[in-house]
């Protein structure tokens, strides 16, 4: 079975959705240019995509992509409901087979729990092509809803279409995500994991140690390092200091403190480590990355903004 992966922050546009009778002109091919979901309301729908040809019953999905042909392979009755959206990104295309144990790697990519992380699949959902939703009423409900938006438009309709497709697609996604939560038992050490990266990330400021965390986890430190480097890919010194010079840059930018009282805020050994640090990790020194935003703030840059000031360089 194919899948699809979407990012959680792509931008979805609903160009239109309807609930389409079918009749004899569904034996002619068609196409568009747009995503489209279509869900059956009154069954059996049969339809064909390229050379698959499928059966669908009351409630299944199916997903089509931009320009992709279907039609009608044998003459019948039936409904579904259909919405065409784009989506910027695009859906990226997911050949698993039937092994959701390799979807479960994007679902759960575990350094997507680091505060830090910058993984290109992070909040990334899953979807399959054909599926029967759990929830298909509220489906059903939710496809009503937009057709009304769509006869009846005013205020911010459009923006409510685009709600209600994203909840369609949640549905779906939440649907599968349960079905390899349930097919795969995760590991005891990836929720000792888990503790850890919470426990870091709300005690990055103080000064932890390996004796502290071993007490805070009830583990030892030795196991603690193999099973953090295990699944973020980094040691758990580095991401103390990716920690603290996140923050250390908010305080450049936003406080007048000076760098010898951030560095002894953030729980480092003297103000010359915090440089080091500081300028190993940014490319630049903790006076040098205050001034080139003070400077490009003073000029007025209409796209500096709390988000990009982080990437000044």
């Amino acid at each position: 079975m194919d899948y699809f992966s979407i990012n959680g922050l792509s931008r979805l546009d609903v160009k239109w959705s309807r609930l389409y009778n079918i009749d004899p002109n569904f034996l002619i091919p068609r196409a568009n240019p747009h995503y489209e979901l279509i869900m059956v309301a009154d069954s059996p729908v049969f339809i064909q995509v390229g050379q698959e040809k499928y059966t669908l019953n009351g409630g299944d999905c199916l997903l089509l992509l931009p320009w992709e042909e279907h039609f009608a392979w044998k003459p019948g009755g039936g409904s579904f409901f259909w919405v065409q959206f784009s989506s910027d990104p695009s859906l990226e295309l997911i050949d698993a087979g039937d092994n959701l144990t390799s979807l479960l790697k994007i679902c759960h990519t575990s350094s997507n729990f680091l505060r830090t992380s910058t993984n290109e699949h992070a909040g990334k959902l899953i979807i399959p092509r054909l599926y029967t939703p759990s929830r298909r009423y509220e489906c059903l409900h939710t496809f009503e809803i937009m057709i009304n938006e769509f006869n009846k438009p005013k205020g911010y309709y459009h923006y409510r279409l685009n709600r209600c497709l994203a909840k369609l697609i949640e549905i779906s996604a939440e649907d599968l995500l349960d079905k390899v939560m349930s097919d795969i038992n995760l590991p005891a050490s990836i929720i000792t994991y888990q503790r850890l990266v919470e426990i870091l990330n709300e005690s990055y400021m103080l000064e932890c140690t390996a004796a502290s965390i071993e007490r805070m986890l009830d583990r030892k430190y030795e196991y603690l390092c193999n099973i953090f480097k295990k699944y973020s890919g980094i040691t758990i010194n580095l991401y103390l200091q990716q920690l603290r010079i996140q923050r250390a840059k908010y305080l450049l930018r936003e406080t007048e403190k000076s760098v010898q009282d951030i560095a002894f805020e953030l729980s480092f050994e003297n103000p010359l480590y915090f440089s080091k640090t500081f300028k190993k990790l940014e490319g630049l020194s903790p006076s040098h990355y205050r001034d080139k935003f003070q400077t490009l703030l003073s000029a007025g840059n209409p796209s500096l903004t709390k988000a990009t000031a982080p990437n000044l360089y």
